[in-house]
């Protein structure tokens, strides 16, 4: 190959190399920085200040539990991030099983006893949403229910549901 081949095979190469170049590349190249910032932001509500609620019945006479008597309230306070009094929220108390005579009761560790959940003064239906504002939440309470006739032992019972609000 000689010097004049070798001349035209360059040429070809360059004009060809800037037809296949980039418009910005021929225009002279433009260096963008760009940044995305993305917040994700989970906004909560605590219950209770993360601290178990505890309802005491106090003494009370096997004979007298009749779904009426030893009503107490269930006091909790909520701390929802950025709530105004108008913020909606939903609560509801999951339960996965009743009592073992009403699954509409919360379960006990004493067999023939069971808890009915009460929100203003209803019967609260578990495992499902009730809808409010942050400045008038429910005002929620809880009655002893027996087993018909079936004995219930004397002594402490213990009941558990987890009590979670969201904002809706």
């Amino acid at each position: 190959m000689g010097k004049k081949t070798f001349k035209i095979l360059w040429l070809y190469s360059v004009l060809l190399g800037t037809v296949l170049l980039p418009r910005d590349v021929l225009a002279g190249s433009t260096q963008l920085d760009f940044r995305v910032t993305i917040r994700i932001e989970i906004k909560t509500c605590d219950v209770n200040d993360n601290q178990a609620i505890e309802v005491d019945f106090g003494d009370m006479i096997i004979k007298n539990i009749d779904g009426v008597a030893y009503e107490q309230p269930i006091d909790y306070t909520l701390d929802c991030d950025d709530a105004t009094n108008s913020t909606p929220l939903k609560l509801r108390f999951e339960n996965n099983s009743g009592a073992n005579f009403n699954a509409n009761l919360l379960r006990t560790s004493e067999p023939n006893l069971g808890l009915r959940v009460k929100q203003d003064g209803y019967p609260f239906a578990f495992n499902n949403w009730v809808y409010f504002t942050y400045g008038n939440q429910p005002e929620l309470s809880v009655v002893p229910v027996a087993r018909g006739s079936a004995g219930i032992d004397d002594g402490p019972f213990t009941a558990s549901a987890l009590l979670t609000v969201e904002y809706e």
